[in-house]
């Protein structure tokens, strides 16, 4: 018995001119554990065989009741019956088939089997059906004449009130009948499972592409995968989503959006951090303190102060999935340190001093300069880490998008590392050197600007300032008050706030254009847009381009891919013929 605690005796019967049907004999049943060779275990795992065979429909019970007066076999009798209700609570899949050695010599078994067979013991819908043991002869004997023996054996007058219940014909004929009430329910439901799998099979054998044995098919094979990758990035680009479900399923094939998003909270970032000192560091403007202009500047920027609260996330650079971005992108997230709050007016009084020439002009021109270059020390660190982010970004892009189009793993992998990993990296580092270069021609160059209100807002602060001169009259100051006022500020003191205006809107005009210039020139032109950009550098044209050998190397079609669409073809074949001869019986 403990060989077949979890074994099963399985019979594929094919007999001549008959369909196949299949025979799941489980080992025994045991109520008590009578003995040393059937333990509680033993029962325990028989009940799990019987419920694990028959719970799963279509399937017929045939529980087999070695029928007997003694109390131990009633015993048995029940637990059989039990179990066969307990997956067959509907009662239309199940016939109870009798026997005994003793069905001949003992008419107290011949009486109860009588019994069962006109009364039941479980209310089954088919009842019982009585069966001779043919091992009781002794004597070999073939089929037919096995079953002529019981027919006779059956025509005994105590037989004869339950005639139809007795013997291999009657119980056939049961079972017959039981096979068409079970084929009619279960119809349908094989019926759609059939052709949910051919039409499963078919989605598989259409993915797997015709077989690809020669250049044309090979070329045919790549460039349905490009053609895939070209219309996906076109709408990833053009913010185009209800194209297909994969931006639903795959938020970060949401491209354009991805890109906008970052490079407007870098913007905030920017705005916020990108210079070294504060210019609200000095107390003396005459619109007020540096804190109240500050909180005049600030109204009315909602969605500012909103993408700045976003702003605190990060982009997640994770190069062990990608190494080949290690040597060009920065793997160190870039740490955005507020300006420091030191007198910038101070700063700018020192510089001032340090760069008087003998020219009569109060106003060195280099001052400006010199200035801006120590104001904007981090921008190129800040960049740099900015357009990695952009970078990781559309290079995750770029890896996901192929393993969604391709549809085997070893040519997405040879597509990757053969095709595009090299070409793709070199169109980084042009990005890269192209945002350096931006902020060099802004950090290194002498400040310019054709902005054409630039001189007149600098006009208008310092008329601003001067406006204190109308104040007395409005707020009973006295007539020498304004004049000690405004004859007390000396040139230097006017030079220098002369300065800081001029600083001021320098260094936001410079900002704002390398913050356009950096998104149109290195995000969109280089590395989005352009004809030459990394997410249209795969595509028809590139695969159109490859040599025989390249061919080979990328789409060649190896022995597992041939395998599958065989094993695929043949299921297909064998759907087809089932789900004609469903038809067929059914009409």
């Amino acid at each position: 018995m403990a060989q077949l605690k979890h074994s099963l005796c399985f019979f594929l019967l094919t007999l001549q001119q008959q369909n196949h049907f299949t025979v799941i004999d489980l080992p025994g049943n045991f109520e008590f554990s009578i003995s040393e060779r059937t333990t509680d275990t033993d029962v325990i795992q028989d009940e799990r065989n019987i419920q694990f065979c028959t719970a799963k429909g279509p399937s017929m019970i045939l529980p087999v009741i070695h029928c007997s007066v003694d109390d131990t076999h009633k015993a048995i009798e029940k637990k059989i019956v039990h179990l066969a209700k307990a997956v067959d609570s509907k009662e239309y899949r199940t016939i109870g088939v009798l026997t005994n050695r003793k069905l001949a010599s003992d008419m107290r078994i011949s009486h109860k089997n009588i019994d069962l067979a006109l009364n039941g013991n479980s209310n089954l819908e088919f009842y019982y059906c009585v069966v001779k043991d043919q091992g009781t002869d002794g004597v070999p004997s073939s089929l037919d004449e096995r079953l002529k023996a019981e027919e006779s054996f059956f025509q005994a007058a105590q037989w004869l009130q339950i005639h139809d219940h007795c013997g291999m014909k009657a119980f056939r004929k049961r079972l017959s009948y039981m096979i068409k009430k079970l084929y009619k329910e279960e119809f349908s439901r094989v019926k759609t499972k059939v052709e949910q799998q051919l039409d499963q099979n078919q989605e598989i054998l259409n993915t797997i592409f015709p077989p690809r044995n020669d250049n044309m098919t090979q070329r045919m094979f790549l460039g349905n995968i490009a053609s895939k990758f070209e219309v996906l990035t076109h709408a990833a680009l053009n913010a185009n989503y209800s194209a297909n479900n994969i931006f639903d399923t795959e938020p970060n094939m949401r491209l354009i959006s991805q890109v906008k998003k970052a490079h407007m909270k870098f913007a905030v970032r920017f705005a916020e951090s990108g210079h070294n000192m504060t210019f609200d560091g000095f107390l003396e403007l005459q619109n007020g303190t540096g804190a109240e202009r500050s909180n005049r500047r600030g109204e009315g920027s909602s969605l500012q102060a909103f993408w700045a609260g976003k702003g605190t996330e990060n982009i997640e650079r994770d190069t062990s999935l990608f190494p080949e971005l290690q040597e060009i992108i920065r793997t160190e997230v870039f740490d955005y340190a507020r300006p420091t709050n030191a007198s910038l007016m101070k700063r700018i009084g020192t510089v001032y001093q340090s760069t008087l020439g003998p020219h009569l002009e109060t106003l060195n021109g280099e001052i400006i300069s010199i200035l801006f270059r120590e104001q904007v020390t981090k921008w190129k660190s800040i960049i740099i880490d900015h357009v990695s982010d952009i970078i990781y970004m559309i290079h995750r892009y770029i890896f996901r998008l192929l393993c969604l189009v391709c549809p085997e793993e070893q040519v997405c992998k040879d597509i990757w590392n053969k095709l595009l990993v090299k070409q793709l990296c070199i169109l980084y580092q042009g990005a890269l050197g192209q945002a350096k270069l931006l902020v060099d021609v802004e950090c290194h160059h002498p400040p310019a600007t054709f902005k054409q209100d630039f001189d007149n807002e600098l006009r208008e602060r310092r008329h601003q300032r001067n406006e204190v001169t109308s104040m007395p009259t409005t707020f009973g100051f006295k007539s020498n008050q304004v004049d000690k006022q405004t004859t007390n500020k000396d040139n230097d003191k006017v030079a220098c706030e002369d300065v800081y205006d001029a600083l001021e809107m320098y260094y936001k005009v410079a900002r704002d254009r390398l913050v356009d210039n950096i998104y149109r020139q290195v995000i969109m032109h280089k590395l989005l847009e352009g004809q030459g950009s990394p997410v249209k550098t795969f595509g028809t044209y590139m695969i159109m381009g490859l040599d025989d050998d390249e061919l080979m190397a990328l789409a060649g079609e190896t022995e597992v891919s041939q395998r599958k669409r065989m094993d695929v073809a043949c299921e297909i074949v064998s759907l087809k013929q089932a789900l004609v001869a469903l038809c067929m019986s059914r009409g």
